[in-house]
């Protein structure tokens, strides 16, 4: 990953009133769907045991995406227009999260109805859900990270369904796992910069990354997890800059990642 950035997405304006755009996105995101409707078919035929690097290959296309787009499943159809227009209007291929970690209840679904029944076979057991749920939760985190490591640039789409805001002080939290985990995850990833970028200088703006607090949750209750330290550290793309990006495309994707690394510059954490 080279660079971080967030946006807020202004319902029912610019590219995201255009069904248009939500049509290529879906067009383009059934790719990975075919492919996971494929894999799910696999993995019904598991054996005795699992190999779960073998589960992580299957699981994640070997393949990677300009950019990574985290967002709040409420947003989900303004995310997909988001990815339809980055890949029409700027030749971007993005990688939606939600698109997998949505599946990983099939596959553990799939899972338990092989490995997580009661001796009589009818109930799941409690704790051998409790395995199944922690394995299926660790291969996705460490999916999610190689693909947020081999994405080029992250996107976080910053919503009121993504973001909390605490009624005193304006803390930013959130009350999805995923989110937080996807953030804290780029806040810690190596930096790696592209060749045709290394060795040039642009203005940048500095941030300061603050600590981050963590509270535990589990699928019977809901937590905020506090992000706004993380925030801090992701520069936000204004609307008119999104809208200015979309009339400079370039002849290559890189191209048009570019001219926003050169238009909307971001401190790296290791400049």
């Amino acid at each position: 990953m080279y660079k971080r950035y967030q946006i807020s997405i202004p319902e029912g304006k610019g590219v995201f009133s255009t069904k248009y755009y939500y049509d290529e996105g879906v067009q383009h995101l059934k790719k990975v769907k075919d492919f996971l409707d494929k894999k799910l078919d696999e993995f019904e035929r598991i054996g005795e045991h699992i190999d779960a690097s073998s589960v992580m290959d299957k699981w994640f296309p070997n393949t990677s995406s300009h950019v990574f787009i985290s967002h709040s499943h409420a947003d989900e159809t303004q995310v997909i227009m988001l990815c339809g227009w980055l890949k029409k209007e700027l030749g971007i291929d993005s990688f939606v999260d939600s698109k997998l970690w949505g599946y990983s209840n099939e596959l553990l679904k799939i899972l338990d109805d092989k490995y997580s029944k009661n001796s009589l076979g009818v109930n799941y057991s409690y704790n051998k859900r409790n395995v199944s749920t922690s394995h299926v939760h660790v291969m996705l985190m460490s999916s999610l990270m190689k693909m947020i490591d081999k994405a080029e640039c992250l996107i976080f789409v910053n919503t009121d369904s993504s973001v909390e805001l605490g009624e005193a002080i304006k803390e930013e939290k959130t009350l999805s796992p995923w989110i937080y985990n996807e953030l804290s995850v780029s806040n810690i990833m190596r930096v790696n910069t592209p060749q045709r970028r290394r060795g040039i200088k642009i203005a940048t703006e500095s941030a300061k990354s603050d600590s981050v607090e963590l509270y535990a949750e589990d699928a019977a209750m809901t937590a905020l997890y506090d992000i706004a330290g993380i925030l801090k550290s992701i520069k936000k793309i204004p609307l008119d800059v999104l809208t200015a990006w979309g009339l400079n495309a370039k002849k290559t994707p890189e191209g048009s990642l570019d001219w926003l690394y050169n238009n909307c510059p971001s401190r790296s954490r290791h400049e």
